[in-house]
């Protein structure tokens, strides 16, 4: 199961950078025999299962027309206005105005509301993101195409766990799973040199002048939070988008980082917010990290080795595991 195995990854690494799939979430995933929805279904419940994740999966066949074959297996909502616009348009085949496009998400959209699913989960692809690069670029002479995550209407997000992943890799998978095999007709793809390269520059590099998300980076130690630099501040949220706590921080250079300012509302634990932002920039950067933090609003942190000097704390970090100490449940 090496493909999925590989899907699982891809899959855990954006969602703790772009804070997908909060815990007790209930996702909807539009499943279908004509695209690899089938896949990120099993993906998403192994998923669950690997990260010990709490969140429910809840799958739907979502019927166009009414000589839409139902799955079997799987509970069916019946959506015909959409072959009635594809009808009035006249429009053939499988390609789908934009107009239809619009009435498949609200359909998505509604049927999540109406079943309590927060988020709805589409199977796109790192070429399907290319095919919707390179047309906006040539056609509406914008940079953008699909994003991990964006607002559908009634209050749920469309995620996309598999943005990164190329479909050579969800294909394969796909039969070792046993399960009907699609292949899209995309763009050419790049070699995988260029494909691992250019994925990084577009969704994990912090350096490229382009549009990409803004990375919502997961709380190692609160699964149901996470933080997001604004300019010198990192905001620390929850699954609503409240603020929970905030701090400044600054760089002196490569290896010097100072924080300061801590604030916080009642029932966040200072300790684990601090251990799982260290964390994460020990893990990207060059050791050692020298970090001091000025007590304003801060406490002195023993538990995670700091040592007084004056009104701050201070301490060098060479790896993950020097902030290793258990902190209190």
């Amino acid at each position: 199961m090496n493909e999925m195995r590989i899907a699982l990854s891809a899959m855990k690494k954006n969602d703790d950078l772009f804070f997908l799939i909060p815990p007790k979430s209930r996702v909807l995933v539009p499943v279908s025999t004509e695209d690899h929805s089938l896949f990120l279904l099993e993906a998403l419940r192994r998923y669950s299962l690997y990260r010990k994740k709490d969140f429910e999966v809840f799958p739907l066949r979502f019927l166009f027309s009414p000589s839409s074959p139902s799955l079997e297996g799987f509970e069916s909502a019946s959506h015909f206005e959409i072959e009635s616009e594809r009808i009035s348009r006249g429009l053939g085949g499988k390609n789908p105005s934009s107009a239809v496009n619009k009435l498949i998400r609200l359909a998505y959209a509604n049927e999540a509301l109406a079943r309590g699913c927060s988020l709805i989960a589409l199977p796109t692809c790192f070429e399907e993101y290319l095919s919707s690069f390179r047309e906006n670029l040539l056609k509406k002479g914008k940079l953008g195409a699909y994003s991990f995550y964006s607002p559908a209407s009634g209050g749920a997000s469309f995620i996309r766990p598999f943005l990164s992943l190329e479909e050579e890799t969800i294909r394969k998978g796909e039969q070792e799973l046993l399960l009907p095999c699609v292949s899209l007709p995309l763009l050419s793809p790049l070699d995988k040199e260029e494909a691992r390269s250019f994925k990084n520059a577009l969704f994990y590099g912090e350096s490229l002048k382009l549009p990409k998300d803004q990375k919502r980076i997961t709380l190692q130690e609160e699964g149901s939070l996470y933080f997001v630099a604004e300019g010198n501040r990192i905001a620390v949220k929850d699954a609503c988008n409240v603020t929970r706590a905030t701090f400044l921080f600054a760089w002196e250079d490569a290896h010097r980082l100072s924080l300061s300012h801590f604030v916080q509302k009642e029932g966040v634990d200072e300790g684990r917010i601090l251990r799982s932002y260290l964390e994460t920039e020990i893990e990207n950067r060059k050791p050692p990290l020298w970090v001091e933090i000025t007590l304003e609003g801060f406490h002195e942190h023993p538990e995670l080795g700091f040592s007084n000097r004056g009104n701050s704390i201070y301490r060098k970090i060479w790896r993950r595991e020097d902030l290793s100490v258990k902190l209190s449940e």
